[in-house]
């Protein structure tokens, strides 16, 4: 079952890569990460992991899975060449990843939510 599984999502990139860029072309993206317990192989014991999610209002979302939380997450999840408005909550890596576009020069808007609102 694990091999049909893993079948599956190689026949799936080509469809996230596709959502992906042209969920990124657009100027405005919701942004937010979920920690999640996962069986750690070979460890004996669960640790902790995030799936990243952006959304589009009215669009897809897209889902991606990383070990850890850290702002370098958002530089694997939303390509260099995005330019616009992250809706996020007040996590700090957002702005160390809003921090360092605006030092290449790409400068990243942080938008929070009723929740949340960046300082």
């Amino acid at each position: 079952m694990r091999r049909w599984i893993e079948l599956a999502s190689e026949w799936l990139k080509p469809i996230h890569r596709e959502i992906k860029d042209q969920m990124m072309r657009g100027p405005y993206i919701q942004v937010d990460e979920t920690p999640i317990r996962y069986l750690d192989p070979g460890n004996g014991k669960t640790s902790l992991g995030y799936l990243w999610m952006a959304h589009r209002p009215g669009e897809d979302v897209l889902f991606e899975w990383h070990t850890s939380r850290e702002a370098k997450c958002l530089e694997k999840f939303i390509p260099t060449d995005f330019s616009g408005t992250i809706q996020c909550d007040g996590y700090s890596g957002y702005y160390c990843f809003a921090g360092d576009r605006a030092a290449q020069g790409k400068p990243v808007l942080l938008a929070g939510c009723w929740a949340h609102y960046p300082e």
